[in-house]
């Protein structure tokens, strides 16, 4: 299943990523399985637009024939293809939703994602942190926030979505194993909070 715009004649990665975000929250909130059968749709739809070796995903396809019409449009569509892989992970304990957004957070460490300073990445990074300890991906969740502190803290706009990020990555270092992972002890949440408060008085 994907998310058909019509207009656009596009079938969209980020769309179907929304979509799934949108059913998931709602059945977890109500505590039923209404949509699960159309999440689990969807989320073939997203392993449709997914390299599962390499963890990269292609971002629009034509509606009309479902051919290729933009491998890349915005890094958003990334971590919402992400972000929903792992949450249908939380609601189905399918394996096969958490290994394949494994491999897209491979893909974003290889890649160097940080560049981007996108919440939808640290979104994703958060939510598959619940189900995976892997010191490197708590190091890149970490370094998403931290490596970009000085531009968020003084760009000089509200840009709601730099908050985002930084309270993401809060929840990230407020969960984080501290004996386990002692090395990285080098991230000073002070720093962060006073990012945080800076984004807040924006």
């Amino acid at each position: 299943a994907y998310v058909n715009e019509a207009k656009a004649g596009e079938l969209k990665l980020g769309g179907i990523g929304i979509a799934v975000l949108a059913f998931t929250e709602y059945m977890d909130l109500f505590n039923n399985k209404d949509y699960l059968e159309l999440c689990e749709k969807l989320g073939s739809g997203i392993f449709s637009m997914m390299d599962l070796e390499s963890g990269k995903f292609v971002h629009v396809l034509n509606n009309k024939n479902f051919e290729l019409k933009d491998a890349y449009r915005t890094v958003y569509y990334d971590g919402e293809a992400t972000f929903a892989l792992v949450r249908l992970y939380s609601l189905t304990k399918n394996q096969k939703y958490l290994d394949a957004a494994l491999k897209s957070v491979n893909n974003f460490i290889a890649n160097n994602y940080i560049k981007y300073r996108d919440h939808w990445i640290a979104y994703s990074l958060n939510e598959l942190l619940k189900y995976n300890n892997d010191p490197k991906i708590y190091n890149f969740a970490l370094q998403n926030a931290f490596a970009n502190l000085r531009e968020i803290e003084t760009r000089d706009t509200t840009y709601h979505t730099y908050l985002e990020l930084l309270m993401a990555a809060f929840e990230v270092y407020d969960r984080m194993p501290d004996a386990s992972l002692a090395e990285l002890n080098k991230f000073n949440v002070k720093d962060l909070l006073n990012a945080i408060k800076a984004r807040v008085d924006r």
